[in-house]
């Protein structure tokens, strides 16, 4: 899967397989994972190139210890900013266009909700990506293609959705 992504934020909860992920792997440019999307980049054999958050969900002390400290941004339990945001912000920052998110799903309805809430802000995810999902923005025309049989469902988001 290659949809123009040129970073991927892994973030904690469920994501898809490598396998599902592997055009996406190969086409993007840099890669970080907010806290426990330490634990997703394990699963799925993924170096991240930056480490974020306060770290406090990552599962495996001893693979996060191993992990090289000048890659690490560890920040306070006690912030303004979920570490996905912080994981979005710096993305932004670093001048980044597309960005996808991976991760995120079956887990907290607030986190969830947290994570919709991203695609009204002025700078969103490309696409959301979890075990089961494909979320994304649309504006305008959109074609889908190979999704025969698949649920495909529409929200609007944002002042003036749906009309």
């Amino acid at each position: 899967m290659d949809l123009g992504a040129d970073g991927m934020l892994l973030v904690g909860g469920e994501g898809p397989s490598r396998q599902t992920l592997e055009g996406l792997v190969g086409s993007v440019r840099y890669v970080i994972a907010a806290d426990s999307g330490f634990d997703l980049a394990l699963r799925l054999k993924l170096v991240p190139d930056l480490l974020v958050g306060d770290l406090d969900s990552v599962s495996s002390s001893a693979r996060l210890e191993s992990f090289p400290g000048q890659r690490v941004e560890r920040y306070p339990a006690d912030k303004e900013e979920t570490d996905t945001e912080i994981g979005l912000r710096l993305f932004r920052q670093m001048g980044f266009r597309r960005v996808a998110l991976v991760g995120g799903g079956a887990g907290r309805l607030d986190h969830l909700l947290g994570i919709l809430a991203l695609f009204e802000r002025d700078y969103h995810p490309l696409f959301w990506l979890t075990a089961a999902e494909h979320v994304q923005p649309i504006e305008g025309e959109f074609q889908f293609e190979g999704w025969q049989g698949q649920t495909v469902s529409f929200f609007p988001l944002g002042e003036g959705a749906g009309t």
